[in-house]
């Protein structure tokens, strides 16, 4: 075998005679590469670096793109601005909502725009006069409305007896009528709805049998829909759609084929209604139901 060493410190090659020692070397104290010459076979070894000179390689092929940067920070400012503009928006309402609980206003109207959930809210038509009231605000339409409840709910069958108006109903609000009345007069519209459906009974014809009672306890001879408020209408009358010409509402064709008159009472100055006249109720075959709706009132008068 021959072996050969480079000298690092001259960079000269040296060859040695074989010897017993294979790694010797005529360089000593430099630093060396032994390269040992075997037949198909280089096996170097490399000693510690010392004042060797280094040499960049050759860069590799470009990487991957990256994921895409954060925005720039006149987009973040853009971003929080908006934040900050919806959070101060939340804080108004919320005050204004917060101040409308604190003093109760006169209606539900002026809880309008407060973007409250439908539910039942304290209002104060007249603080001089009467003591905050709770009633049932819906706020789920176009405009807010102020509900008043009462004792007769579902349809309800008529007392029987067969004299005009012999039979009387009374209606009890939850609330006090004065208050009730005040309500009305701080709306700018009310209305109530009232069905009567009947078997060979009639409401007016020329000579009523029934009636329904004004706030101030007057008996009124038309019915709901007929928003003229002419006497002996109901709201098929209105239309020219009754079932007998002859007649403003479907019951007082008085037959023994079921009829049904219904609709909304508007003349606010007239609610809530109070109570109900009944008659022409006293035969076997002769049956009458009625049914009586909460009364509503929405927006603000003036």
């Amino acid at each position: 075998m021959l072996n050969i060493v480079l000298c690092s410190l001259f960079m000269l090659p040296a060859v040695l005679p074989q010897t017993n020692n294979p790694n010797s070397s005529a360089c000593t104290g430099s630093t060396h590469i032994y390269y040992n010459y075997a037949p198909d076979h280089v096996a170097p070894f490399i000693a510690p670096e010392r004042n060797m000179q280094r040499v960049q390689g050759k860069s590799g092929p470009r990487g991957q793109k990256g994921e895409p940067g954060q925005k720039g920070e006149s987009a973040r400012t853009e971003g929080l601005e908006n934040r900050l503009a919806k959070v101060e928006e939340e804080l108004t309402l919320a005050k204004r909502q917060l101040d409308a609980l604190r003093v109760p206003p006169s209606t539900c109207a002026y809880y309008d725009e407060l973007d409250f959930e439908s539910g039942y809210y304290l209002i104060s038509p007249d603080p001089t006069r009467f003591q905050p009231v709770y009633v049932y605000c819906n706020f789920s339409q176009h405009s807010a409305a102020t509900i008043m409840n009462h004792d007769l709910t579902g349809e309800i069958e008529v007392e029987r007896c067969e004299a005009r108006k012999c039979s009387e109903v009374s209606v009890n609000y939850n609330l006090p009528l004065e208050v009730m009345i005040q309500i009305a007069n701080l709306s700018a519209e009310c209305k109530q709805y009232v069905k009567f459906r009947c078997q060979s009974v009639f409401l007016f014809r020329n000579s009523p049998a029934a009636a329904w009672l004004s706030r101030g306890g007057i008996a009124m001879h038309y019915w709901g829909g007929a928003t003229s408020g002419r006497d002996y209408y109901c709201a098929c009358g209105e239309t020219g759609s009754c079932v007998d010409p002859v007649w403003k509402c479907n019951c007082d064709k008085n037959s023994a084929p079921e009829a049904l008159d219904e609709g909304f009472l508007t003349t606010k100055d007239a609610l809530p209604v109070t109570g109900f006249l009944f008659g022409d109720n006293g035969d076997n075959e002769e049956n009458a139901w009625f049914m009586l709706g909460p009364l509503v009132c929405t927006g603000r008068q003036g």
